[in-house]
């Protein structure tokens, strides 16, 4: 009976999907196909050939197989796809229920296909049995996978918040860097205006004091020049009228040894142009040096432990409250790494550290912390709860 019931099976199955039959349609070679299955099929091909016997069709749209189709709805009706036992339990070639695993062959098996030539003096188990220890051995095979995976997950989270961090770095860093900039050009900017206002100040005394000899010159020569005017009306007078006047024009015109020496030109009168632009930029910068500090050691914040939190500008720590920060490499658990700052060799560098005055013990004398720098990546740890200042010996 099962071998029947696998013969129908077969004979009701399309050739192409090896199921039952879907609204079949026939080829004028008498092949019958789903009709879904023969338009996938031709849309491969450029003829529309038969999946059979390749022989190639005159018709682009095949009639549909109304006998076949009628038998496959009455097997359907009948208990041809058996709802009591779900198809992915029956044997393909014999139509029975699997029960047995095949050791050799590693597939399924109905007590038909043990007993069949192919499976020969073949090692055979039961399906729960089978099953689980296959379970087993998958589940052994997973286990590494699974750690693998872990490994992988943990790394991408770190990385995805090193690229997080990157970005906060960044936006972080380009404020404070134009920060220290706007400083720069503040401080620029006043010095520019202080020089303008030193030189505007000298032009202004200097004017002043031009004004002044300029006016007492424009005074003398104005009197000279009405002198010189009047004397020479009386010169192209008549003799009488000369002579009557001439006592008193006399006594006006002042004598060559009375007349005023011509005044010399004011020494330092022009600006001290010198003075202004002479090592401008040399002296700008000398004062500039005064107003910076300079720290022998800059902190790296990629070292430093979560709990110590860095100044703006790299150059003191403190503790603090643990800091969501990216577990890098080079990060330590405790401390924070120094790097010279372009001073060559070796240094070794003193942390001052406050007392702190909410201890129970009051006057704890001042703590200092030994901090040795070579270069990057050298050990320099410390623990402390307030402020910790670089400062060279």
């Amino acid at each position: 009976m099962a071998s029947t019931f696998s013969t129908l099976v077969d004979e009701l199955s399309c050739s192409v999907c090896r199921d039952i039959f879907r609204d079949p349609v026939v080829l004028s070679c008498s092949h019958s196909f789903c009709k879904e299955c023969l338009k996938r099929w031709w849309t491969q091909a450029q003829t529309r050939p038969c999946p059979l016997c390749k022989r190639r069709s005159s018709k682009p749209e095949p009639p549909r197989n109304l006998t076949l189709n009628n038998l496959v709805e009455a097997f359907r009706r009948e208990g041809g796809q058996r709802d009591s036992v779900p198809s992915d339990d029956l044997c393909t070639l014999h139509g029975e229920k699997l029960k047995l695993f095949c050791l050799d062959h590693q597939e399924m098996a109905c007590i038909i296909c043990r007993d069949s030539a192919k499976h020969t003096d073949h090692k055979f188990r039961p399906i729960d049995e089978a099953s689980h220890s296959h379970r087993e051995e998958l589940q052994k095979l997973l286990e590494p996978q699974k750690k693998t995976l872990e490994v992988f997950t943990e790394a991408k989270r770190k990385c995805d918040q090193i690229a997080a961090h990157i970005e906060v770095q960044t936006e972080c860093t380009e404020r404070q860097i134009q920060k220290e900039f706007k400083k720069l050009h503040q401080f620029l900017q006043d010095e520019e205006t202080s020089r303008i206002k030193a030189l505007r100040q000298e032009k202004h005394l200097k004017g002043q004091k031009m004004k002044k000899v300029i006016e007492e010159l424009s005074r003398q020569i104005k009197t000279l020049s009405d002198t010189v005017n009047e004397t020479e009306k009386h010169l192209r007078a008549g003799d009488i009228l000369f002579l009557k006047n001439y006592k008193a024009i006399a006594g006006k015109s002042a004598q060559p040894s009375q007349c005023p020496p011509a005044p010399d030109l004011p020494k330092e009168a022009l600006m001290n142009v010198a003075k202004h632009l002479g090592n401008l930029a040399f002296e700008v910068w000398q004062k500039l040096g005064e107003t910076v500090s300079y720290s022998p050691v800059i902190l790296d914040p990629n070292t430093a432990a979560p709990d110590l939190i860095l100044s703006e500008d790299l150059t003191s720590v403190r503790a603090g409250e643990r800091q969501q920060l990216p577990q890098n490499p080079e990060r330590l658990r405790a401390g924070v790494l120094g790097s010279l700052s372009r001073l060559p060799g070796s240094g070794t560098y003193c942390v001052d550290v406050e007392p702190d005055i909410d201890e129970e013990t009051p006057g704890v004398p001042e703590r200092r912390m030994l901090l040795t720098t070579v270069e990057r990546g050298s050990s320099s740890r410390g623990h402390d709860q307030k402020t910790s200042t670089l400062s060279s010996n």
